[in-house]
């Protein structure tokens, strides 16, 4: 019973703090993201895919589920609800990059057991439906095309039941989260949030810790 409490209070918190919005209506999908330059309209998101100056646009996100009714506007543009948004693509990944997925059944396994041998591996916690998520995998790929001794391994919790929250999240008020762990697989220190003037910084304080 704990623990369903727990999730619960955890997904509740999440999406009304740190997973950047007040609420969340539909699903959040990078759909809005702009290729290239990014063209703002009017109406402060991408030109080319605004569905306010393009209601012929307003189909596809409904129909995968990038929609959100009270607004009128797919999700992944609502800046009512997601005043955090960026619609930029994401960076490419080097080829070289150490970045891997954790299947979800792992989840709950040791945290250093996620560890990129001799590397400082950052742990992102996260899940789809968080803005603020989507601006650390930003973060998160410029750091890996800046520094080759950096891995990244993505631990997704959209599933509140999934092994990850009971594991790692039962204390933490929300996403995101990411957990930085030292060459040796030792835990250094974790960021909770997202602020863009500072995210990069506290990493850095975090990895100057070691040794």
């Amino acid at each position: 019973m704990r623990k369903r409490w727990m999730t619960v209070l955890l997904a509740a918190t999440c999406w009304m703090t740190a997973c950047g919005g007040a609420t969340q209506h539909g699903q959040l999908t990078r759909m809005s993201a702009a290729e290239g330059a990014v063209a703002l309209c009017e109406h402060e998101v991408p030109a080319a895919v605004c569905t306010r100056c393009n209601p012929a646009f307003e189909a596809k996100f409904k129909e995968s589920g990038d929609w959100c009714p009270p607004h009128k506007r797919p999700e992944s543009q609502c800046l009512l609800c997601h005043p955090t948004l960026k619609f930029e693509p994401l960076p490419e990944l080097p080829a070289e990059a150490d970045y891997a997925e954790i299947a979800v059944a792992d989840g709950g396994k040791p945290i250093e057991s996620f560890a990129s041998p001799g590397k400082v591996t950052l742990v992102d916690f996260y899940a789809n439906w968080c803005a603020g998520c989507q601006n650390v995998e930003t973060e998160l790929r410029k750091l890996l095309a800046a520094d080759p001794a950096v891995a990244v391994r993505k631990v997704s919790v959209t599933d509140w039941e999934s092994p990850a929250v009971a594991a790692h999240l039962s204390e933490i008020a929300g996403l995101p989260y990411v957990v930085v762990l030292g060459r040796t697989g030792k835990v250094l220190g974790a960021v909770q949030g997202f602020d863009e003037a500072t995210f990069a910084a506290k990493l850095a304080a975090i990895r100057a810790t070691e040794p």
